[in-house]
């Protein structure tokens, strides 16, 4: 990689690129499928977070820091524990900062001592906000999933995801094809309501009822 990249993934993408090249010389990706229809865990509780901001802070911070206390460490992946210390954290700021905190790896503190500079609260919040803040001025009507949504698909897959699969792959003289990304497909999927890409918790929910024709619906 040319610059640091906190993303895991790139290994077996790296490796699954290798493999694919004995066989192809053009491959396609589902990057961007999950950014557009709803695919994170953070899309699948949008709603349910926005409610949690309504609880006065003082009743949110006992309830969290109890649970946190009580429930024993995890090390398996997206255990309670984490999912709890994350929302905990994340829940000290707006929304959309919280949202780059979910996604991320470090709060505030951390990157004090990452960067041996003394990060302030308002600091990181807006360095995050710069991000954002003059697209939501003018789009305030969005809801807590729309806004997730734009974030995703404005930061994170560009900068993060595209970026991985375009250097793991092209490392092996793998080309690499986003059909999700097709502008056409893109402009049509933000015309579409939540409840088809979110619905009752199902993430996806309008592609998995496609496919579910196909596919028996709970293997999707």
């Amino acid at each position: 990689m040319d610059e640091p990249v906190c993303d895991p993934s790139f290994l077996p993408v790296f490796l699954l690129s290798k493999e694919t090249k004995n066989f192809v010389t053009v491959a396609l990706s589902g990057d961007g499928c999950d950014e557009q229809f709803g695919g994170y865990i953070t899309h699948q509780y949008a709603e349910t977070v926005k409610n949690i901001y309504k609880i006065p802070k003082a009743i949110r911070d006992i309830f969290f820091k109890t649970m946190i206390k009580i429930l024993p460490v995890s090390h398996n992946y997206q255990s309670l524990d984490y999912k709890l210390k994350g929302l905990y954290d994340g829940l000290n700021y707006p929304f959309e900062v919280a949202n780059f905190m979910w996604l991320g790896v470090f709060n505030h503190y951390q990157c004090s001592k990452l960067l041996n500079y003394n990060l302030t609260k308002n600091e990181f919040q807006d360095m995050i906000g710069e991000l954002y803040s003059d697209y939501f001025k003018t789009h305030n009507n969005l809801t807590h999933l729309q806004k997730i949504l734009f974030l995703d698909f404005k930061h994170y897959l560009p900068d993060s995801l595209l970026m991985k699969t375009d250097f793991m792959s092209m490392a092996h003289a793998l080309e690499v094809r986003v059909p999700f990304l097709d502008h056409e497909l893109v402009e049509f999927v933000a015309s579409i309501p939540s409840n088809m890409k979110i619905n009752n918790k199902t993430t996806k929910y309008i592609i998995k009822k496609v496919y579910s024709k196909m596919i028996p619906f709970k293997r999707i």
